[in-house]
């Protein structure tokens, strides 16, 4: 997302999407045009630098995260406004071919709109299922390293090497943060199983919307097709009515 400096954010509070950490924001790094590209937080004595498409701003609450978790939730929500859209011209297609207000200039350029937004849409959905996957794969990862971590802890338990206190201390620190992994990767299947979802929906009314374009196409061909063969009818049937003409004055000279 993109934040201009005059949005003020610098001693701010800043939470970690899944409660890990809590810290406060306490400077910025921008660009030349005064955008806001780097955000630095203070975390239990240590400052952290992260990227400002890791944040998510809402109603003065600012949350960092994975990058691709808010990519993927604002694509969300252009697909479905862009699937809104596309119905509501698949819905309006045979009516407009009514409408006596209707202009074919103003039609096309919207359906060439849509078509750009399309491809656009389509490019960068594929890219943010390909990254989502990444993740979920990196969530996987991270919750079997926690579990080989339980059984280290479950070792050294046994041998002695640590005491009740430590070892409930560490077990309960391993847990939260399995918990919280597994609450991603619930997060990263929902929303790759919803981009999925819409953007096949998206495809199917594009496709259907080319198809009404060619049915219109062949209804005008063949339109002109009878018009040309009812013009060739008449034709001939003037070329034989003069043909009889011809032979009956012939017959009566």
């Amino acid at each position: 997302m993109k934040i201009d400096i005059r949005f003020n954010i610098i001693g701010k509070p800043l939470f970690e999407k899944y409660g890990r950490f809590q810290g406060h924001i306490i400077a910025v790094e921008y660009g030349t045009k005064g955008e806001i590209k780097h955000v630095i937080y203070e975390n239990s004595g240590v400052i952290v630098k992260t990227d400002v498409s890791s944040l998510k701003i809402e109603d003065d609450k600012i949350t960092v995260s994975s990058p691709i978790l808010i990519t993927a939730e604002n694509l969300h929500t252009e697909l479905s406004l862009f699937k809104l859209q596309q119905e509501a011209m698949n819905a309006e297609a045979e009516n407009m071919q009514q409408d006596r207000f209707k202009s074919d200039n103003v039609v096309n350029e919207i359906k060439s709109e849509l078509e750009n937004a399309y491809n656009d849409l389509s490019k960068r959905t594929e890219e943010v299922i390909m990254r989502l996957n990444n993740r979920a794969n990196w969530v996987e990862d991270r919750q079997n390293w926690i579990y080989r971590l339980f059984l280290n802890l479950k070792v050294i338990k046994q041998l002695g090497f640590v005491n009740d206190n430590s070892h409930s201390v560490s077990y309960e620190k391993l847990e939260k943060e399995l918990f919280i992994t597994i609450d991603e990767a619930d997060d990263v299947n929902r929303i790759l199983v919803d981009i999925t979802s819409l953007i096949t929906r998206i495809k199917d009314l594009n496709e259907k919307q080319h198809v009404q374009e060619t049915e219109g196409l062949d209804v005008e061909t063949n339109s002109n097709h009878n018009d040309l063969e009812s013009h060739e009818i008449d034709s001939s049937s003037n070329n034989n009515e003069i043909s009889n003409n011809i032979e009956t004055q012939v017959t009566t000279a």
